[in-house]
């Protein structure tokens, strides 16, 4: 089954839209990658997909610019 992963074009376009992209369309970009039933756990929390995108917008407008590049392999 190909995912996004299976090449590195696809693979850094979501990265870059993911953690350099822009806040807004962030719930656009996981919505590719992920399914409306996703749920993110960790040590302390649950995240239902909403709570994830919302997370998300949160880190990325808390990080600022960055820039992703390639490991030129």
């Amino acid at each position: 089954m190909a995912t996004f992963t299976n090449q590195a074009s696809t693979f850094q376009a979501t990265l870059l839209s993911l953690f350099a992209g822009n806040p807004s369309d962030t719930d656009t970009d996981l919505a590719k990658i992920f399914p409306p039933t996703f749920t993110q756990r960790d040590d302390h929390t649950t995240r239902d997909f909403t709570g994830f995108v919302k997370h998300m917008q949160w880190d990325g407008q808390c990080r600022g610019d960055i820039s992703v590049r390639g490991s030129g392999g």
